[in-house]
């Protein structure tokens, strides 16, 4: 079981009525983002903050994951959402491959592409 907490930063612009913003409002939420993973039986579950959002049986040593986080919502993004959607990606495994690094980790989640630590 393994787990990452994550800082989302949203700007919200105010409308004046007349079709341009003069206020901006920056708000930093964090969000813990939780992999549960049986590598006997496959199943995993992917939590946001405590409530699960995704559930399956990965098939096979390895488990990747994709979806979109709506940083606007602070949720999972909907197909249709454009605005403020990063793409997440976990890639698990179920053991370093025989020859590897001492640094290798069996997991990671990536932000945006980049490799969150």
């Amino acid at each position: 079981q393994e787990s990452a907490t994550t800082t989302t930063t949203t700007t919200n612009n105010d409308n004046n009525g007349n079709g341009s913003s003069n206020h901006k409002h920056l708000t930093i939420a964090c969000h813990e983002a939780m992999l549960t993973w049986s590598t006997h039986s496959g199943k995993y579950t992917i939590s946001v903050d405590g409530e699960e959002v995704f559930s399956n049986i990965a098939k096979g040593s390895v488990l990747e994951h994709k979806w979109k986080w709506s940083h606007y919502k602070g949720c999972i993004a909907d197909d249709g959402d454009e605005e403020d959607v990063v793409p997440m990606r976990i890639i698990a495994c179920r053991k370093p491959p025989i020859r590897t690094s001492k640094d290798f980790r069996c997991y990671e989640f990536l932000i945006g592409g980049k490799v969150f630590r």
